[in-house]
């Protein structure tokens, strides 16, 4: 999208290389923000409060998240613990 004539894309790695700017869709079309994204965590919380939205975008926005946490620890331990976690997160609150 284009704003003030400058073009724009949903997502984007900022000039850090790590940073994932993202533009915040929950303040659409009223105000044009541009939230960012540090960690994991961000971007789990940027995708659950929808300030990414529709399936393939979501679908990025995971691949940058899965991204940033390779990044902040690149062991094959971290990788399999978090995501352990996340699953029997997910399969609690879907159950209660």
């Amino acid at each position: 999208m284009k704003v003030n004539g400058i073009p724009y894309r949903s997502l984007w790695l900022d000039s850090d290389g790590w940073t994932v700017c993202l533009i915040d869709q929950t303040c659409l079309p009223h105000a044009f923000v541009i939230a960012r994204a540090q960690s994991p965590a961000d971007m789990a919380r940027a995708i659950v409060t929808m300030q990414v939205r529709g399936a393939p975008l979501i679908g990025v926005a995971g691949a940058y998240g899965l991204a940033l946490a390779l990044h902040h620890d690149p062991s094959d331990q971290s990788l399999h613990s978090s995501a352990s976690h996340r699953v029997a997160r997910t399969s609690f609150q879907k159950e209660h």
